[in-house]
């Protein structure tokens, strides 16, 4: 998984004060990538595999795919409808 770090950079909103105590020069200094950081080409899928081999592991846990319920899918799309679709949530924070 990469990502162009000079368009995130320049996306990201995030203010001076927030990096300037950190020496750090700008955003894109404070930004990685997975593949940068493994030094090789990863897939969405080895992200997904390696995150659920690392909750099942911190959690002593065995996750198990299977589909939403109702209710969770309601929960989801009121969240979305009210909260993470909105500009306060995705450009104010």
């Amino acid at each position: 998984m990469a990502s162009d770090l000079s368009i995130l950079g320049r996306v990201l909103n995030v203010p001076q004060v927030k990096f300037a105590d950190r020496h750090v020069a700008s955003v894109q200094k404070r930004v990685t990538t997975v593949r940068d950081e493994l030094g090789k080409d990863v897939t969405t899928r080895n992200v997904r595999d390696g995150m659920v081999r690392g909750i099942e592991s911190s959690y002593n846990v065995r996750l198990e795919e299977g589909t939403l319920t109702k209710t969770e899918l309601s929960t989801a799309n009121e969240l979305y409808d009210t909260k993470y679709s909105k500009s306060a949530w995705n450009l104010e924070k």
